[in-house]
């Protein structure tokens, strides 16, 4: 048993109480025959009860439960024995003073049993029961500070550890018997000190109810400090204790977690840097204090390639070296944000707006465009940045918004460079969220409508091919250039869309003209943007459509451009190649202007070269610079790939880039755009005439440079 005690003291306290059940009942038994007498018949139930609450309480005590046990004996086992002792007094005061029919012998003998009725209740039941009761809390309260998992300990007036339990070499390193006699304090954390002392003093000011908690670091053997929630009961007064008792729980572990939740909630958990929650109260606050701070927000250049070329493991070490990078770059006093994805946020204080904001941005463009290595490989990375002057009184969210609008005016600027925003920007933005919000669904409403541009031969003028330029006939915009919705298309993810469109109807249209005889053979070059060929069902579509419709996929060509080849991507990679089994021929188009390596012209599926119009088009009539155009060419015939020069605008022009060697041409001097209808008279035409009628001879390139 608890405290020591063994099992032969628990069986003579149970001997104890079955004695005096047995003497109780020695005495109340013959008093049951008197059923005449009413009174005597309340006393026997009297007893009845009594005997069963102890009973009762002598269970509860086997069973281990001694707080119901001793609430047992205070509510029942007392009020009955004081009860009974009461009632058999009384009854035999009353029984020796009668003078009835009943005989002398008997009333003596009624007497008797009723006083060692009351001598046996007052002599033994609530004195044994209350010792034992006693002595089973005490030895239950001993258990639980020996076993306790919080650190239970007793300080004297001095503050020395006079008691301390055997948890506190689990929790802190420290053996009970070398932690006796030293000074609490001393192991509590010298910042903590202040709050200790108030909790002493507020437990010494009040004896007995525990107050409120406290708290306290304190010392583990091996350096850390440990966290405990600590409450002080004064139990001076108590000469059992006669200390103040500490109780202290170690909340260590969910401190450290609280911590993690909190970091968490208000930082970036790849780079570390504040999140967008907490950027945006740190503006809010730095605009209420002061209108002298500016937000950068930085967005990388192109990063999607990175992640579909790289995969998403290597694209977040990067992420994370920027973000160091980021970090560096600006003064302790500013914040740095990761608002998701390749996008970041600075937010500059106190900084004079003339000059600090550009000198950050040229900062960080510096650092950011540092090489870094990933397994070997150096990249360098690129990043737009757009400025926007905090105001007094103004908002987080509009001047985020302002910086974003501003980075994507440097983008559209080029990339690789920082823009200040301007309120003209403001209504620009809401001119193309306008345009978007009109340009959802235009196919659909019979808005879009598709020009044709033939591709010539060089020198007969045969038509060889037609491209499929789209067009937007706006309700009341009139016709929107392509170049004003395109990109906004390919931003907004409506590309996809329209690009389908445009494929459908291109060789739907085409299919029906080359069932006529002057169309027979005729190809159709369609434009494909990036987004749609990074989707990997994009092979599968235009198989589909060229089913529908009936077109031969070896007289279809996607025209794409140099950009979408400068981080080729898995799933670009399995169209072409899927696009290639059909037969579907490639076009690069705006050669020269776009990714300046030129190794995926022999590693991919590529079948013709469109020389861009900057190259063609000269201020005097002839090509810019004959001798490069000239080595495009060259270079086209030794991969074995065709030329179609774009841009072509007079005959000048033409003459010289068949003089060239370029087969094919395209531009207004042989014919603008026109709509099908129109491009229809001029397949009946069977060629685009007056040509050049004469063979000649493709001089060196040094003559013609010459």
């Amino acid at each position: 048993m608890a405290g020591g005690r063994d099992q032969g003291g628990d069986e003579d306290l149970w001997a104890k109480i079955a004695a005096n059940d047995t003497a109780l009942g020695s005495a109340s038994t013959p008093l049951e025959a008197r059923v005449d007498d009413p009174e005597l018949a309340s006393f026997v139930g009297l007893v009845g009860r009594y005997r069963a609450a102890v009973g009762l309480m002598a269970d509860l005590f086997r069973q281990g439960d001694v707080e119901r046990a001793a609430a047992v004996d205070d509510e029942l086992v007392d009020a009955l024995f004081s009860a009974i002792h009461v009632e058999a007094t009384r009854l035999a005061a009353t029984y020796g003073a009668r003078s009835d029919a009943i005989s002398l012998a008997s009333r003596a003998g009624t007497i008797g049993l009723l006083v060692a009725a009351a001598l046996v209740v007052t002599a033994f039941a609530r004195r044994a029961t209350r010792r034992e009761t006693e002595w089973r809390v005490g030895a239950k309260f001993r258990s639980l500070v020996q076993n306790s998992s919080d650190l239970v300990t007793i300080l004297g007036r001095d503050g020395s550890i006079t008691y301390v339990g055997p948890s506190i070499e689990r929790l802190l390193g420290h053996s009970s018997a070398d932690a006796a006699g030293r000074a609490y304090a001393s192991l509590v954390h010298p910042d903590d000190h202040e709050r200790f002392e108030h909790l002493i003093d507020a437990a010494r000011r009040e004896s007995g109810p525990i107050g409120a908690p406290e708290v306290v670091r304190m010392a583990h053997a091996d350096g850390s400090w440990r966290r405990f929630e600590t409450v002080a009961q004064n139990l001076e007064h108590d000469p059992d204790v006669a200390g103040l008792v500490l109780t202290g729980h170690d909340t260590t572990q969910r401190h450290i977690l609280a911590e993690r939740l909190r970091y968490q909630a208000t930082h970036d958990e790849l780079t570390g840097l504040a999140n967008r929650k907490t950027f945006l109260d740190r503006v809010d606050t730095g605009l209420a204090q002061s209108g002298s701070s500016a937000v950068l927000f930085v967005d990388l250049d192109d990063f999607k390639g990175i992640n579909d070329n790289l995969g998403h493991v290597a694209a977040d070490r990067m992420l994370a070296i920027v973000a160091r990078r980021v970090r560096n770059a600006i003064r302790p006093a500013d914040l740095a944000a990761r608002l998701g994805g390749d996008e970041f946020a600075i937010l500059l204080s106190e900084v004079d707006p003339r000059t600090g904001p550009g000198a950050a941005a040229d900062r960080l463009l510096e650092a950011i465009n540092a090489p870094i290595d990933i397994d070997g490989a150096a990249f360098r990375l690129s990043a737009s940045i757009g400025i926007a002057l905090g105001r007094s009184g103004g908002h987080s969210a509009d001047l985020v918004s302002e910086a974003d609008l501003a980075m994507y005016a440097a983008k559209r600027a080029g990339k690789g460079r920082y823009a200040v925003f301007e309120p003209s920007l403001l209504a620009a933005s809401r001119e193309r969220l306008d345009l978007h919000r009109e340009l959802v669904g235009a196919a659909g409403r019979g808005e879009l409508v598709l020009h044709y541009q033939p591709i010539v031969a060089l020198p007969d003028g045969a038509i060889e091919s037609v491209e499929a330029l789209v067009r937007w006939v706006h309700p009341t915009r009139g016709l929107v250039p392509p170049a004003a919705f395109i990109p906004l298309a390919e931003e907004t993810g409506l590309i996809s869309e329209i690009g389908e469109w445009v494929l459908r109807e291109a060789t739907a249209t085409a299919s029906a003209w080359r069932q006529t005889r002057a169309g027979r053979g005729l190809s159709i070059s369609v434009n494909v943007s990036a987004p749609q060929l990074v989707d990997a069902a994009f092979a599968d579509r235009v198989a589909a459509i060229l089913q529908q419709v009936d077109f031969p996929a070896g007289s279809l060509m996607l025209e794409l451009t140099e950009s979408v080849f400068a981080d080729p991507s898995a799933a670009l990679t399995a169209n072409l190649e899927a696009l290639r089994a059909l037969g579907v021929k490639i076009a690069i188009d705006d050669f020269g202007t776009g990714y300046s390596s030129l190794a995926y012209l022999s590693r991919l599926p590529i079948d013709i070269l469109k020389i861009d119009r900057s190259f063609v088009s000269g201020p005097d009539g002839l090509t810019t610079d004959p001798a490069l155009v000239a080595a495009i060419i060259q270079m086209a015939v030794a991969l074995g790939l065709r030329t179609v020069a774009e841009g072509v605008e007079s005959e000048e022009q033409r003459d010289l880039l068949f003089r060239l060697g370029c087969q094919m041409a395209q531009g207004y001097v042989l014919s603008r755009p026109v709509p099908a209808e129109a491009f229809g008279a001029l397949l009946e035409r069977g060629r685009l005439g007056p040509m050049v009628a004469r063979s000649v001879y493709l001089a060196p390139v040094e003559t013609l440079a010459s």
